[in-house]
């Protein structure tokens, strides 16, 4: 008897890569319009915050994958307000990544 199935989402179920890249898009677009935050500089902020979370927690964990915290380092570091801005990054970040997860 089957108890549970497990499967492997991100590029298995659906090309994580290619959703990812559209929602980043989006994030990057909206920083720049917004925030006035170059979409080039908040791609390589976006990058760099993946790296400052791990070496904050000391190891990769689930708060190293944290979009919202992701977000947060990126405004902290460029002293732009927080709010409402996080929250919106990060449903524009997974809104967009949601409407490009196409099951393969």
């Amino acid at each position: 008897m089957i108890k549970a199935v497990i499967f492997d989402f991100d590029n298995t179920l659906y090309n994580f890569d290619s959703a990812h890249e559209h929602a980043i898009q989006k994030a990057a677009a909206y920083a720049q319009e917004q925030l006035a935050i170059p979409a080039e500089v908040f791609l390589t902020a976006y990058e760099e915050s993946i790296r400052e979370l791990e070496e904050r927690t000391g190891y990769i964990c689930a708060s190293t994958h944290n979009r919202f915290l992701r977000m947060q380092l990126i405004l902290e570091k460029f002293n732009k307000p927080l709010f409402p801005h996080v929250r919106n990054l990060y449903y524009s970040y997974w809104d967009t990544l949601m409407e490009h997860s196409i099951l393969e």
